[in-house]
């Protein structure tokens, strides 16, 4: 990917480029493998499984059933759905003792 000769700038284009692209999987990967794949190499770090995350996958444990290990980007989003619940109930807390 990296050219001698290619700036920073050039390199970092390239790189964006090769995220947008979209995986291509022969028609007999599992949707879990698929899954499994994907996160394993995600361009952006935050979506991208750990090792940890990656050894918990369904793919790997044979537990079909089990729940998908949870990235950083998914954690956050959680995180900021439950604070947002939280204000509301507080809101509603706080308009009936005033009532």
């Amino acid at each position: 990917m990296y050219e001698k000769g290619d700036s920073r700038e050039s390199y970092k284009r390239k790189l964006m480029a090769q995220e947008k692209k979209k995986w291509e999987f022969p028609l007999n990967f599992s949707p879990l493998a698929r899954d499994f794949f994907e996160k394993l190499c995600a361009f952006k770090s935050a979506i991208r499984y750990n090792a940890k995350q990656a050894l918990k996958h369904p793919w790997i444990t044979g537990d079909e059933n089990a729940e998908l290990p949870q990235n950083l980007r998914d954690n956050i989003k959680r995180f900021n759905a439950e604070m947002r619940l939280r204000k509301v109930i507080q809101t509603m807390m706080f308009s009936s003792v005033i009532i």
